[in-house]
């Protein structure tokens, strides 16, 4: 199951795609993603409002029980079992976007970056649908083992 989300904002977009989806299906859902998701700095009179402990906590448990009632797991550790995570970035001054893969370490939530190059691709911003969600498959074919 890909489980794609563009923010922190309840009303962010969200896409969970079959595990059977295809190159063009992640590269749309991605784009999509980057053309909703925004950056609140820490002087927006909402950053407090939306980052608060308490909110992020309640926004993680939401997220979570709707994947675990999506992949129909009744337990946070079989969700996240075995799981990899891809970081995708829009960087419009450089001209590109970069994808990094993670790999699930110790903890609930902590994703480590391998130190290696391996997991990472960089594509222009003009990529296609299908070019994005190609290089978002290899990052995720080479993105280092999971423990």
């Amino acid at each position: 199951m890909a489980y794609l989300m563009s923010g922190a904002w309840p009303s962010d977009v969200r896409h969970v795609l079959s595990p059977d989806a295809t190159a063009e299906e992640l590269g749309i859902a991605i784009l999509d993603a980057l053309t909703h998701c925004r950056f609140i700095p820490p002087e927006h009179p909402d950053f407090d409002k939306l980052f608060t402990k308490r909110n992020a906590a309640e926004l993680v448990d939401a997220y979570d029980a709707e994947l675990m009632r999506l992949a129909g797991v009744k337990t946070k550790k079989s969700l996240y079992l075995g799981s990899k995570g891809v970081d995708v970035t829009r960087h419009t001054d450089w001209g590109e976007i970069r994808i990094h893969a993670c790999s699930r370490r110790k903890g609930r939530y902590f994703w480590s970056r391998k130190s290696d190059v391996t997991g990472n691709e960089t594509v222009p911003v003009t990529a296609s649908a299908l070019e994005l969600g190609e290089a978002y498959l290899r990052a995720l074919a080479m993105g280092g083992s999971v423990s």
